[in-house]
């Protein structure tokens, strides 16, 4: 009778772990576009506002409706999705949904913010934009000391937040404990790339500064760089092509040149958290000239997970 009990403890225990082992990953979010089916991408693509791209199925009509009704409602949505292959997670592929559900109560500080999209329809007059560096001063350092500002940033930010949140509070308590003036470069990924490679993100952001004797911006990635970038070797680490990606400084020329390259750049001041900051300020010149407090305790909550 005992070893009968043991038997089946052990086939209970094991039944548990296969349950867990191949259960279905589920994400919160909030949807910032969604993309038809086309003939180079036969999925409808979910442009998510924690940065990641999650492909449905064109033949998944019913879960795309309920995408489209949470995006035109500002909900947020729970994903099912399909567990990736090793192959799809060494190229840093996309997610394949199968199950989409709108949440109806969700803590804010645990999802990504959805602004309120009312009255974006027009842009402003070129001469009268000002870019995202617009009056801003960038702090200048060596190369000894933007390597010494490396090494200080914390590495114990959680791997699994948001990257505009790792930088908001690098660039937040760079300022705060050495008074440098950061920027934030935000590097786009086009529909062209996401097609071709299935790609997983369609944008990422980190801080930067200006190092006497380099060219370029040199950017300050801690989480996926092991030391301070020059501005197109960080974007060589994510471009499978390693494609140039043209540095602009209208969110427009990124959103409305989906084909034309495989990337963009926009180099902003640190004040800017999300890519809808940088749509704000061309559609309605809404500018970002000091850091607000509550984004910077949902930067915390997110990164840190136990502030």
């Amino acid at each position: 009778m005992k070893r009968i009990l043991v038997t089946m403890t052990a086939i209970l225990c094991f039944s548990l772990f296969s349950f867990s082992l191949f259960a279905a990953q589920t994400v919160k979010t909030t949807i910032n576009q969604i993309h038809e089916p086309t003939t180079d991408d036969p999925d409808y693509l979910i442009f998510a506002n924690d940065g990641h791209v999650y492909g449905i199925s064109a033949e998944d009509e019913d879960l795309a409706r309920i995408a489209r009704e949470a995006l035109a409602s500002s909900s947020v949505i729970e994903l099912e999705l399909k567990e990736r292959t090793d192959f799809e997670k060494e190229r840093d592929m996309r997610s394949t949904v199968e199950g989409v559900s709108i949440v109806r109560e969700a803590n804010a500080l645990e999802v990504p913010l959805r602004p309120n999209e009312v009255g974006l329809d027009s842009f402003v007059m070129p001469e009268a934009y000002a870019g995202p560096l617009s009056g801003y001063s960038l702090t200048w350092l060596s190369q000894g000391e933007v390597g010494n500002l490396f090494r200080w940033m914390r590495n114990d930010l959680s791997g699994a937040s948001e990257c505009y949140n790792r930088a908001h509070v690098w660039s937040w308590e760079i300022y705060q404990n050495r008074r440098y003036n950061t920027g934030k470069m935000f590097l786009f990924f086009t529909r062209r790339y996401i097609n071709e490679y299935r790609y997983k993100w369609w944008f990422h952001v980190a801080p930067f500064i200006n190092v006497r004797g380099e060219p370029q911006h040199v950017v300050l990635d801690r989480q996926y760089a092991g030391g301070p970038r020059v501005m197109h070797s960080w974007t060589d680490m994510f471009m499978r092509n390693d494609a140039h990606c043209p540095v602009v400084d209208r969110y427009s020329s990124y959103s409305q040149n989906q084909y034309a390259r495989y990337c963009y750049l926009i180099p902003a001041s640190m004040y800017y958290w999300q890519p809808y900051n940088l749509d704000n300020l061309e559609r309605r010149g809404i500018s970002k000239r000091v850091y607000i407090q509550g984004e910077v305790n949902h930067a915390y909550r997110d990164a840190r997970r136990s502030w």
